[in-house]
């Protein structure tokens, strides 16, 4: 191939990954092809970083009963919904301290426990949310999930426990598209700072192994002798 042909074609790819890098998260695949489906089948990147959204307590109609225990199905599913809706996916903790909070509870005991469990399976049954382990949301937001600062969390929901793998996922991925070739405690530092969270301590390492490794599994990140760089799949950005 001639010099010339190859500097085009490095500047069409160039050109091509720079278009990929600042896209708002409307230019997916269905934008550009309307046949596909809207709802994606396995996880995507979004790409604008967005402040954490927690929803206000006293807006989750809680208020004005004796005890937990005496909420009716229906105000509970309706505030287990709208909590999803806004910070799914939520950790089950984040969700049971929003709706204790709500109600005027102190302390999630284990019937109270047992009591939004039952309410999650129901939801679930309806097709209504999806569960993944400890976490609770929406098919889309787990395929699709939020690329969050979580600066703007409230003090007790900024845990990076309560961050779901998927959108660790993203950490990791934004940091590599923007600086390919970094290190990998290179990349998790820079991707959990971009988000809020200061210090990779080795629990953090520990934390982000799993969701680097579906990176890897997925080819949108590739590990060349211990350095990060994208993938076959990372310019896919409707799959």
């Amino acid at each position: 191939m001639s010099e010339i042909a190859t500097g085009g074609l490095k500047a069409a790819a160039d050109l091509y990954l720079r278009l990929i890098r600042d896209g708002g998260d409307q230019a997916q695949g269905t934008a550009l092809h309307p046949e596909r489906p809207t709802t994606p089948t396995r996880w995507v990147p979004t790409f604008s970083l967005i402040p954490y959204q927690a929803v206000d307590p006293a807006q989750l109609g809680l208020v004005g009963t004796e005890s937990f225990h005496d909420l009716s199905d229906e105000p509970l599913d309706q505030a287990i919904t709208q909590v999803i809706k806004v910070e799914g996916p939520v950790h089950f903790l984040v969700l049971a301290d929003r709706l204790l909070t709500a109600a005027d509870v102190g302390r999630l005991g284990a019937r109270i426990r047992e009591r939004i469990e039952q309410r999650l399976k129901r939801l679930a049954e309806q097709g209504s949310l999806v569960q993944q382990g400890e976490f609770i949301g929406l098919d889309q937001q787990f395929l699709m999930p939020r690329w969050r600062d979580w600066r703007s969390a409230p003090d007790k929901t900024r845990q990076l426990d309560h961050v779901h793998d998927g959108e660790l996922m993203l950490c990791l991925f934004h940091a590599v598209l923007r600086q390919e070739g970094a290190a990998v405690d290179e990349a998790m530092n820079t991707g959990l700072h971009r988000i809020g969270f200061i210090r990779l301590t080795e629990n953090a390492k520990e934390r982000l192994q799993s969701p680097l490794e579906a990176l890897l599994r997925e080819r949108l990140l590739i590990d060349r002798r211990g350095q990060l760089y994208l993938g076959s799949e990372a310019l896919t950005r409707g799959r």
